[in-house]
């Protein structure tokens, strides 16, 4: 008796234990999981910014190339002959100015070498883009590469910002004539030799200084890009003049160069690119798809039973495969949160009363428009039939022997399925009032194997050989049901150990977030069977999943869908 009662305390105190323990990773799993996304979203977003640099570079290597193709191939009135050489420098900028947008950066600049006598520059006293063969060339370059390897970037809506730098040297300037081609301008904020000032200057005084006619310089160009330049017609544009005279004499010093920043400059692009990330990453726990809350007329029940009576062992992942199972009805298939009802360890009282039922009533309220999925995780046994029973968290046999050494006898086969309900059972109780559809998702074993391939009950070897049983032949469904096994019922069902699922719930899941939920059933079971058996079978651990629909959705489940 001493014996009896020590071990019943023993097992009320681990359940104490294990009750506190849940309910304190529960509390923590929110923040532990908010945490390890906000860190993977981190880690998606440099992935991102480094691929786009390189893209970058890669464009810029591109444009120098052209830009040299182009200035060989310029007419000879035009032709660079001092040895022009175009620059060109690109660059792809993260500041929290522009909060964390990606800025992009298009620098364009020339250098000719001075020889005597010879010049591509301006002429003294010369403002207009034109007579400046270097300033042409980087106008018609701009244009080029702005209107096409640059259209992706120059698009509708952005926000630009244009530098013109323009420049004079040092020889005097007086009574140069201005035509007035730019307007008018009186105390114009710029930026002359790095100092902030304003510069007026107009038609009737025409150019006195060295810092009007430079800035004159500058308003060419923005003259050009405004008119020349289609993509920039739609942008919106901030210009900012940077003017200098230099203290020496030559062509050299009578130069200018443009810069132009497109802020957020990538952002359709760092959505798809940060969308496939996500896609492709394999934990499907983060970053699960959000959808708006518009399935309002499916109803989900979600049945976890990995702690059992002590003749069971704890079913690793269950909880897990459960919860995340229930994210992806609220976020991904837009089903709403009071809609989704999730038992835990419950027995069989419970799963009839608490959740068959509240299905059943809300088809009624419902006449019979609600879509029901139920989702089971946990042990399962097969009667005599090979009939599917799924086993409540309470069941128990008395068990004679060391678990896992000795088979199952025919008595304790019958215990346990009087204490479970059988599949098609199930499938009765939740069609016993009209539905629109019926889905039941299973990822258990039902033949005696734990998902870690260990016995639990092993085969009875004297029988092995007699008679063989046929999967899945015992299994006859009504209605509108369809029944999606995580492997046919006389098979094994195992737990993808690096994922922390069951293979079927991680590939099911994998799915629903690759889809964002927007698939067929067919679609859905073609794809699943198709990656769980390839990664159990690489991993040696063959599971390949089944489905049986039932008498009424024959011909019609592949067209069937979560949304």
């Amino acid at each position: 008796m001493t014996k009896i009662i020590t071990k019943k305390f023993r097992q009320v105190a681990i359940m104490a234990v294990t009750a506190v323990f849940f309910f304190q990773t529960a509390a923590a799993q929110d923040i532990v999981s908010s945490s390890n996304e906000t860190q993977t979203n981190i880690k998606y977003k440099r992935t991102v910014v480094k691929n786009l640099q390189q893209e970058v570079a890669r464009r810029q290597i591109v444009m120098q190339q052209k830009a040299k193709d182009m200035l060989l191939s310029l007419p000879n009135n035009e032709k660079l002959y001092d040895e022009g050489d175009v620059t060109i420098q690109t660059s792809l900028v993260e500041t929290a100015e522009n909060s964390g947008k990606l800025s992009y950066t298009f620098e364009i600049s020339y250098n000719c070498k001075h020889i005597d006598g010879q010049t591509d520059d301006y002429p003294a006293g010369a403002y207009n883009y034109t007579e400046s063969n270097a300033c042409r060339a980087i106008c018609t370059l701009t244009k080029q590469f702005v209107e096409n390897d640059l259209r992706d970037i120059f698009v509708n809506g952005k926000k630009l910002l244009i530098k013109i730098t323009s420049s004079t040297d040092a020889t005097a300037v007086s009574g140069v004539p201005y035509k007035g081609e730019y307007g008018d301008f009186r105390y114009f904020q710029v930026f002359f030799n790095d100092q902030p000032t304003r510069i007026s200057v107009n038609a009737t005084e025409g150019i006195v200084n060295n810092a009007q006619l430079a800035f004159l310089r500058g308003q060419s160009v923005k003259n050009y890009l405004e008119t020349a330049v289609d993509n920039l017609r739609g942008t919106v544009n901030n210009y900012e003049f940077y003017t200098k005279s230099y203290e020496m004499t030559g062509s050299q010093y009578r130069r200018c160069s443009i810069e132009i920043t497109v802020e957020d400059a990538f952002s359709d692009k760092v959505k798809s690119m940060l969308a496939t990330l996500e896609e492709e990453d394999p934990n499907v726990d983060i970053n699960i798809p959000v959808n708006p809350s518009d399935n309002t007329n499916t109803f989900v029940l979600i049945i976890a039973n990995d702690l059992y009576d002590t003749l069971f062992p704890y079913m690793p992942y269950v909880a897990n495969d459960a919860n995340i199972f229930r994210e992806y009805c609220v976020k991904t298939l837009g089903i709403p949160e009071r809609q989704v009802k999730l038992l835990q360890n419950v027995n069989k009282a419970k799963i009839s009363n608490n959740g068959v039922k509240w299905l059943s009533d809300l088809m009624k309220v419902t006449r019979g428009k609600g879509k029901i999925i139920v989702y089971y995780a946990g042990y399962g046994v097969l009667d005599a039939s090979n009939v599917p029973y799924i086993l409540p968290s309470d069941a128990c046999i008395p068990v004679k022997g060391a678990l896992g050494k000795e088979p199952l006898s025919k008595k304790n086969r019958a215990s346990l399925v009087e204490q479970g309900i059988s599949v098609p059972e199930l499938c009765t109780m939740l069609t016993s009032v009209q539905a629109q559809s019926v889905t039941l998702f299973l990822d258990a074993n039902f033949n005696g194997v734990q998902r870690d391939g260990e016995y639990l009950f092993p085969p009875d070897e004297k029988k092995c050989g007699k008679s063989k049983a046929k999967k899945n032949k015992a299994l006859r469904i009504r209605g509108d049901v369809v029944v999606f096994s995580s492997a046919d019922f006389t098979a094994t069902s195992y737990a993808f150990k690096e994922q922390e699922h069951g293979f079927f719930t991680y590939f099911l899941l994998k799915e629903l977030k690759k889809t964002k939920g927007n698939l067929s059933y067919d679609d859905m079971f073609t794809n699943v069977k198709e990656a769980v058996s390839f990664e159990s079978s690489l991993q040696g651990l063959q599971q390949i999943p089944a489905m049986t629909p039932g008498g009424k959705t024959k011909d019609t489940w592949t067209t069937m869908s979560f949304r």
